[in-house]
Formats: C-alpha cells, sequence, structure tokens
C-alpha cells in the first residue's frame, strides 16, 4: 500500500459489515497500520505470519488519525488486498 500524501495516514481495518465512521475511537474491533509520508508499506508479512480473524465482516478506510477515525484524501493512497 502507498500514501503520496506528505502526511501521515493510517489504514484502519474493521470487523464489521460498516466502514469505519466519522470521528469513531479505535478499539478492539480495529486494528490500525501506521503509513509513513509519501511512501509505501508491505503488510504481507504481518498478515501472513499471523493473520486476522473477522466474524463479521471486513471493512477499511484510510484515516488522518490513529485514534479518531478522520477520511483521508482517496486520491493519495493505492491500497492492494486479498483474503481467503
Amino acid at each position: 500500500m502507498s500514501n503520496a500524501n506528505a502526511s501521515a495516514r493510517y489504514l484502519w481495518i474493521k470487523n464489521s459489515t460498516a466502514a469505519p465512521a466519522s470521528a469513531e475511537a479505535a478499539n478492539l474491533q480495529v486494528h490500525v497500520f501506521y503509513l509513513p509520508p509519501s511512501s509505501s508499506l508491505d503488510l504481507s508479512k504481518f498478515f501472513q505470519d499471523t493473520g486476522l480473524y473477522f466474524s463479521t465482516g471486513i471493512s477499511w478506510g484510510i484515516s488522518t488519525s490513529a485514534t479518531s477515525y478522520t477520511a483521508g484524501t482517496a486520491s493519495d493512497h493505492l491500497v492492494n488486498a486479498g483474503y481467503l
């Protein structure tokens, strides 16, 4: 995944059928990953080694905050994902 913005962003992955909501706080149902400014990050090793179980659903979003969901600019990010 990549972040073309000059500021850090955060990938939120949520155990839910609903996308992360504005001002939603990070909780046990949310995994938050730091995306450094103007860079790419490969999380495949993290998911390959430990995996994540989602009993309800999988939703995700890019946020400007790690503690409260605030949507980032869509054109600044590229995310490739797969699941089993």
